[in-house]
């Protein structure tokens, strides 16, 4: 089965309401192996700070599902 790397501010609304439900789904579904983020300022580094608090992010750290690791 194919899976999807989703944009990590996804998750925290950085990208609307709209995009955040979609990613949520994904990671619900058990659709998502690697994870992704665009760097490119503080604001950024912020963004990524807090994802690391959402459920949808913790859930996908405890369960072992992300494969970002194995890059």
């Amino acid at each position: 089965m194919h899976k999807i790397n989703p944009q990590l501010f996804c998750l925290i609304r950085y990208y609307g309401s709209g995009a955040k439900k979609v990613a949520e789904q994904m990671v619900e579904n058990h659709l998502v192996d690697f994870i992704g983020s665009d760097m490119h300022h503080l604001k950024h580094a912020a963004a990524l700070e807090e994802s690391l608090h959402i459920n949808s992010m913790q859930s996908m750290l405890t369960l072992h599902q992300l494969k970002n690791v194995c890059l």
